[in-house]
This record gives structure tokens, sequence and C-alpha cells, in this order.
């Protein structure tokens, strides 16, 4: 077969155009760090990429979810250990007047003491972050407990029983909150036959004045029983926070993986990447001189 001048040149421009798409496809992934830039790059690889993603968006959704509820179940348990230590002020007041010992003004201002404490932990009761309520339940974004000294019972209850449960990993999910009528025993919601903790402690301050000593034992032993509740519920949210915890732990053992994964699949080879820049640029120069010198052979025939 006769090799013509035009065919030399149309291999030469081909081998050039070529040369060049590796040179600019080496230069892309110097610059990028990646060796997939692009769907045609690597196919399969893409496709894998996009997976392990679209896993990493999900283990970061995890990972929100897992640092918003081990937030709020920190909140659960600062304002129970607060609550619980008013329990325990008001208490040593009633044991104060129970001893038959007290006049009636130390009786006046122990029950002004408790009547403080009931105060203080309705505020604790309805504590919140950022706007969100602990201890209501569903319902986070009114205060739910309301507090009327003349009313019976004083305290009133406003949110209800749901739990809000996050979701910390696939089929894995952890109540990051304590519904108020739980807590309290609001209506017998956690002890049927026992009074809520602040009908309690409005039962210990009337007995205080009224000196009423059988009406303060009973209140004090209520009182016992709701301090063993809270201190089980403190116990309850501690374990839900180790929970958390290694729900982080196994997520950030996941993330790690998943970007290893995902490097392994789209990250260059610098050092590679380098040598074969290097080659391909001698390959683009040698096939541009050799096309430099037959053009002018070319042209050289043409004059003669």
């Amino acid at each position: 077969m006769r090799v013509s001048n035009s065919m030399i040149s149309h291999n030469l421009l081909s081998h050039l155009g070529q040369t060049t798409e590796n040179l600019l496809r080496l230069q892309e992934q110097m610059a990028s760090g990646l060796k997939i830039n692009r769907p045609s790059d690597d196919p399969m690889g893409a496709v894998r990429a996009a997976a392990v993603r679209s896993a990493l968006a999900e283990v970061a959704q995890y990972q929100k979810n897992a640092e918003e509820g081990k937030d709020l179940l920190a909140m659960t348990d600062s304002a129970l250990a607060e609550i619980v230590e008013l329990v325990r002020q008001a208490r040593d007041s009633g044991l104060a007047g129970v001893t038959g010992t007290s006049d009636a003004a130390t009786r006046e201002a122990l029950a002004r003491n408790v009547e403080q404490m009931l105060e203080s932990i309705v505020r604790a009761a309805n504590s919140d972050r950022a706007g969100r309520f602990l201890f209501g339940g569903y319902k986070t974004n009114a205060a739910p407990f309301s507090l009327d000294q003349s009313d019976t019972p004083p305290v009133t209850y406003s949110g209800d029983s749901g739990a809000a449960l996050f979701e910390v990993g696939r089929s894995s999910t952890v109540a990051v909150n304590l519904a108020g009528d739980q807590v309290f025993n609001m209506n017998g919601a956690a002890e049927p036959g026992l009074s809520d903790l602040f009908s309690t402690l409005d039962s210990l301050k009337d007995s205080l004045l009224s000196g009423d000593a059988a009406q303060m034992q009973t209140s004090l032993d209520e009182i016992d029983q709701h301090l063993s509740h809270l201190l089980s519920l403190r116990a309850e949210v501690g374990a839900r926070g180790q929970g958390i915890e290694l729900a982080l732990n196994r997520l950030s053992d996941t993330e790690f993986s998943l970007k290893d994964s995902l490097s392994r699949t789209e990250d260059a080879d610098l050092a590679k990447a380098v040598v074969e820049l290097q080659a391909q640029q001698n390959i683009y120069q040698a096939t541009a001189a050799i096309a430099s010198v037959l053009a002018q052979m070319g042209l050289l025939e043409f004059l003669r």
C-alpha cells in the first residue's frame, strides 16, 4: 500500500491530538487532585464514588442527629439534677417542721421556703434549649407547666406524652426527651395513686402552715417516692447518652472507612501523574518535531 503525505499528516495530527488530550487530562488531575473529574474518565469509578458520597451524606445526617440528641439529653440531665436538689431542700424543710419542736413562726418560714422551692422547680420544669422546651413531649414550642398558687392543683401541664426519637443510624433511634407528665407524675402518668410532685409540695406547705404533723409525714413519704423516681430518670438519661456516644463512635469509624474508600476510588496518584505527564510531554515534543521536519520536506519537494 502506498503511503501518501496526507496519510502521514493525518496520523501525525491524530497522535498530536491524543497526546494533547492526555496532557490536559494529567494536568487536570494534578490541579484537582482527582483522577475522576467527569464520569467519562472512569464510568464505573464515578458510579462507586457517587454511592460513597451518598453514604457519607447519610452518615453526616446521623452524626448531626446524634450531636443534637446528646446536647438535649445533657440539658435534660442538668435540669433533673437541679430539680432533685430543689426537692431535697423542700424535704429538709419538711423534716425540720415535722419534729414537733418548731413553733408556728418557724413552720411558716419553712412553708415559705417550700413555696419558693415549688416555684423554682416549675421554672426548671420549663427549661428550654433555644426555644425548644425539654419536658413538653411533642409540644416543644411553649412552656408546658403553669403555676397558680391559689388553684388546686397549683400546677397544670399543657404538654403531652410524646417521645422525640432521633435516628442515629439505620434502624437505630434514641429518645432524646422526657415527657413532663412522666417526670412529675401529672395525673398519675408514672405512678397511679401518687400525687404529682407539685401537689405534694403544695400539700407539704399547707401542712406546715397548719401544723398537721401527720400530713407533713405523708407528704414527706410521697417526696421520697418522687426523689426515687427522679433519680431513676437521671440514670435512664445517662444510659441514653452513653448509647449516643457509642453511636457517634460507630459513625466516626464508618465515616473514616467511607472517606478512605472514596479516596482510593477517585484520588489521583500525584507521583504517578507527574511521571506520566513528563512522558506525555516528551511524546508531544517528539511528535511535534517530526511533524515540523515532514512539513519542511513536503515544502521542499513542492518547490522542486
